[in-house]
């Protein structure tokens, strides 16, 4: 789970929560590096073994199968969580910005 290897990164929500980095698949064979990070962790949860770090509430959500809201959102982009969380909360912002849901992102600095 270190953040040095690539796989994850500390969230920006205040928890300071591991998620997974969106640069990671830039990591050859990215798929079974978390494949065998799934596994370890398996493993210790069963044998309870504590691992170092705090995975994010969204992450823990998905790996349990539990349904996702936008609160889940804050610890992997604070930005977009409340920019989302202004969007429901102001009714007709939508008609007055004329505004989607389109996310654009960059990797690698392209």
């Amino acid at each position: 789970l270190n953040p040095e290897f690539g796989l994850f990164k500390i969230g920006e929500g205040s928890n300071q929560n591991l998620v997974i980095d969106p640069d990671s698949i830039a990591i050859p064979f990215f798929e079974r590096y978390f494949e065998f990070a799934g596994a370890m962790l398996g493993k210790s949860m069963l044998e309870r073994v504590y691992a170092k770090g705090q995975l994010s509430r969204y992450l823990l959500k998905t790996l349990l199968g539990h349904k996702l809201s936008i609160a889940d959102l804050q610890d992997f982009d604070k930005s977009t969580y409340e920019s989302m969380l202004y969007v429901i909360e102001n009714e007709n912002i939508g008609d007055i910005l004329d505004t989607d849901f389109t996310y654009t992102g960059t990797y690698f600095g392209t």
